[in-house]
């Protein structure tokens, strides 16, 4: 189980040192086993291991509570090596470590390019001068439209409507009298997903 594991498996004695290691470690980590095992921890690859996160929870965590699970933190300083990891760790009664590291740098990477395209998209959204709406077509138990809801707004689209605080509202709400035309116009476009310039 050790040797198949697709996690990355690490022993270490009470001292931190490394005392055994996994193939996928080896292979995740660009280690060799000269490189690894007798090491400390910490002290591997120049220190690449020794940051704040990995330290407390060796030597606190993992001292105060026998195990954790899930744990992600970033190791090596900031730059192209840099990777995020999760970790879950087991301490028995003689001090022994067992670490479980599943590398989800691409994770990371994913999530932030999606977070500052949410930021731009957001800037973009707020700052233009084109009234912008989202709305989701409501319809009844016959899969009829009978109304729609606004899911989000732009400030310019308060300018141009008038419709102050339109989130989660309906429009039949907002403007009882508003034409329905525009209703039938809105739900032919979400049905057959053809964008129209009206």
């Amino acid at each position: 189980m050790f040797a198949t594991a697709r996690e990355s498996l690490l022993v270490l004695n009470a001292a931190l040192c490394i005392q055994a290691a996994n193939p996928s470690f080896y292979e995740t980590f660009s280690y060799t086993a000269e490189e690894t095992v007798g090491r400390p921890l910490l002290e591997l690859d120049g220190g690449f291991w020794d940051t704040p996160d990995l330290r407390h929870l060796l030597h606190e965590h993992l001292r105060a509570q026998s195990s954790c699970r899930d744990v992600e933190l970033a190791i090596g300083p900031p730059g192209p090596r840099r990777r995020h990891i999760c970790v879950n760790a087991h301490r028995d009664a003689d001090g022994v470590i067992v670490l479980a590291i599943e590398d989800v740098t691409d994770a990371a990477a994913l999530e932030k390019t999606l977070r500052e395209r949410e930021e731009q998209y957001r800037l973009l959204f707020e700052s233009i001068e084109e009234g912008f709406a989202i709305i989701k077509i409501l319809v009844d138990e016959n899969g009829v439209p009978v109304d729609y809801r606004f899911l989000e707004t732009n400030p310019a689209f308060v300018d141009h409507t008038g419709l102050a605080e339109a989130e989660g509202q309906r429009m039949s709400v907002l403007n009882p009298d508003h034409e329905a035309h525009w209703l039938e116009t809105y739900s032919r476009i979400a049905q057959t997903g053809r964008p129209e310039r009206i």
